[in-house]
């Protein structure tokens, strides 16, 4: 905002600094996209790397049969994951290719990430944690079992947290600029 002094009725009026407001917005869509493409493509190589090395080492024996499932789980995860990356990507070629089509596609790719971070724990890790749980006890590691539990839990309360400090402000502060570009002087 500039203060401007307005000479006919002797007061200050205020104006938005166009420039500064235009690299305030790339500077936080620059932020949100390289978080999404950063989440996306570590769910799809991790995912990616676990299922060829699981499926590999089942089949040259070295690992139990279990792993053969759990490698058939990971890359179905990593197919997931590439398929929600082209389906974010077609919705976003939808925004305008303005200053308020760039603050609704970083509001969508934040609700994009607090969504898809929503199912992280219940839909992935946690059957993925408690399938691993099961094996551990059945080949004895009880401490195993106890760690993958315990692992669960801290990223269950991590994904809240990162959910509750750092995307739902961001959501928050990226609505209430639109909100500000649409609202008319005076009102």
């Amino acid at each position: 905002m500039q203060a401007i002094w307005n000479e006919q009725s002797s007061e200050k009026l205020y104006a938005i600094d166009q420039l500064a407001l235009e690299k305030m917005i790339s500077k936080k869509s620059r932020s949100v996209y390289f978080q999404v493409q950063f989440v996306e493509w570590v769910l799809i190589l991790v995912n990616l790397g676990l299922g060829v090395k699981s499926i590999y080492d089942t089949i040259m024996g070295t690992a139990p049969q279990f792993f053969l499932f759990m490698g058939i789980v990971y890359l179905c995860v990593a197919g997931y994951g590439f398929y929600l990356r082209l389906y974010r990507k077609q919705q976003e070629v939808t925004f305008d290719d303005s200053l308020l089509g760039e603050i609704d596609k970083s509001i969508y790719r934040t609700e994009y990430m607090i969504r898809e971070g929503g199912k992280l724990v219940p839909y992935y890790l946690a059957p993925l944690m408690i399938i691993i749980a099961i094996f551990l006890i059945y080949s004895g590691s009880y401490w195993g079992a106890a760690g993958a539990l315990l692992l669960l839990a801290i990223t269950h309360f991590g994904v809240k947290w990162e959910m509750r400090k750092l995307h739902q402000p961001r959501r928050e502060s990226l609505r209430s600029i639109r909100e500000a570009l649409l609202t008319e002087p005076g009102e």
